[in-house]
């Protein structure tokens, strides 16, 4: 038997450390947009409800919109897996509706980010 074909992936590793915390905060940050609205909740509510600095959180986002572009890109991703997983016909038809879905949030995001500099406002 070999022990290192068996093993599980250590949990120490850093790559897969940063993807959890990644999915944790997505997560979080989620379940905050859904309650709050997503211009009602900060970054700053997001680190406070996972007991993480502000400054933390930009080591995975660049701002407020990536954190909710990363949401929707998750929420898409989860929603084609579960698709694929119960056999829906026409599979090419969810991932159009995820890319839409991405594009939209993308341009959404792109536009804000405009008129907040154009009228001198922060961006997160």
């Amino acid at each position: 038997m070999d022990l290192v074909a068996d093993a599980r992936p250590s949990p120490f590793i850093r790559g897969r450390q940063h993807q959890l915390k990644f999915q944790l905060i997505l997560s979080e940050a989620a379940a905050l947009f859904n309650w709050q609205g997503s211009r009602a909740t900060t970054l700053a509510d997001v680190a406070g409800s996972l007991n993480l600095t502000k400054t933390c959180l930009y080591y995975y986002v660049n701002n407020k919109q990536d954190l909710v572009y990363q949401c929707y890109v998750a929420s898409g991703s989860m929603w084609l897996g579960h698709a694929q997983q119960v056999g829906v016909a026409d599979v090419r038809a969810c991932e159009a509706g995820v890319e839409d879905a991405a594009a939209h949030a993308t341009s959404h995001v792109a536009n804000h980010t405009q008129r907040a500099l154009a009228v001198g406002d922060r961006v997160d």
